[in-house]
């Protein structure tokens, strides 16, 4: 069913390949672009406008800043619901100091909600390339 099929080589040593590619050196440089044009290779881009297009760092950085913002999250939640609390029990006696709590526990609560946001929905499901 499956047939064998052999290819000559056209190049033998590494002696020859030289000399093929001297020969044929035309052939394999890059076309010069035209005015006007940015040359930007598909899989290697050199025009970034400046941009970094990837961000390198380490794992302990990484799980450093990735535990910084975990306790951030949890700690701005135990504050909102800490500070909605405080705010309906001080509205019985000063309700201008119970307003003030009450923002101070929405503004916690916004520190929650984005870095919950950034944990859970930007960093969870973003491509991890790592190496060794």
């Amino acid at each position: 069913m499956w047939e064998e099929i052999e290819m000559p080589a056209k190049v033998k040593n590494l002696g020859e390949l030289k000399s093929l590619v001297q020969a044929h050196k035309d052939d394999f440089s890059a076309p010069a672009p035209a005015e006007g044009y940015n040359y930007s290779p598909m899989f290697l881009p050199i025009d970034t406008q400046g941009k970094i297009p990837i961000q390198i760092s380490t794992r302990g950085d990484f799980l450093k800043k990735g535990v910084n913002m975990w306790k951030q999250m949890n700690l701005g939640l135990v504050m909102a619901i800490a500070g909605g609390v405080f705010a309906l029990v001080l509205l019985a006696f000063n309700p201008v100091l119970a307003a003030f709590m009450g923002g101070a526990s929405g503004y916690f609560y916004g520190l929650h909600f984005r870095q919950k946001l950034y944990y859970y929905d930007i960093y969870k499901k973003r491509p991890v390339l790592e190496s060794t």
